[in-house]
């Protein structure tokens, strides 16, 4: 947050610093331009866009989905979690988790509605369980590079997607069936929403509904 606010408060001192033609040729300080200066288009940026978009899935694709058919099934959390999901499709009750007959209430139900539902679509498999934490690291991964695209450029974007794409720790917690990636996304979602909450009260002198756009 302290590096994203001194970002900004640069980028504000610019654009008053910088003069910008106006219509008819009169100069018109950057602070009155209509569009800011990290907003306006420049040639080629939705094609360098594009190529780290697609350079970001082909890491996803290597470290993330080649690596959801293995291992085996875990013991201890691992195979308790995975077997909540899947007695979610035998009992047809997508409210009360179940292991083994008894109550599980120990976890929050999305992971396991997820893996109920990806159960349900490819049948019983290890992989078929560990497909919606995959696809939470690519959503986590191409958002965290949206997120500092918009705040510090294409480079820096691309960077922290690659960074996190490539970590360890992704790698191994996505190798068992346990909710923490998803954790990491909403976290994530989460901080980019008090960001542009303040950023639109620093603005607009209020934030935007649902700070979406």
């Amino acid at each position: 947050i302290f590096f994203w606010r001194q970002h900004r408060l640069a980028a504000r001192q610019k654009r008053q610093r910088r003069p910008a033609q106006g219509c008819g040729g009169a100069v018109v300080p950057l602070s009155q331009s209509a569009i800011p200066l990290e907003d306006q288009p420049s040639s080629g940026s939705a094609l360098r866009s594009r190529v780290s978009v697609l350079i970001l899935i082909a890491i996803w694709a290597i470290t993330q989905f080649y690596g959801i058919f293995s291992p085996q099934l875990l013991d201890d959390m691992d195979a308790l979690h995975v077997e909540a999901a899947r007695e979610m499709v035998t009992r047809h009750d997508y409210v009360t988790l179940y292991v083994d007959g008894i109550r599980y209430l120990d976890k929050p139900p999305l992971p396991y509605w997820l893996g109920a539902l990806s159960i349900h679509i490819f049948g019983v498999h290890d992989w078929a369980v560990r497909l919606p934490l995959a696809i939470s690291v690519l959503v986590l991964t191409l958002y965290l590079y949206g997120f500092a695209r918009r705040l510090f450029g294409e480079r820096a974007g691309f960077y922290t997607g690659c960074v996190f794409a490539t970590c360890v720790g992704p790698y191994i917690f996505t190798r068992f069936f346990i909710p923490d990636v998803m954790v990491a996304l909403w976290l994530t979602i989460a901080a980019d929403l008090i960001l542009r909450m303040v950023a639109g009260i620093e603005e607009q002198g209020q934030a935007r509904p649902w700070q979406s756009c």
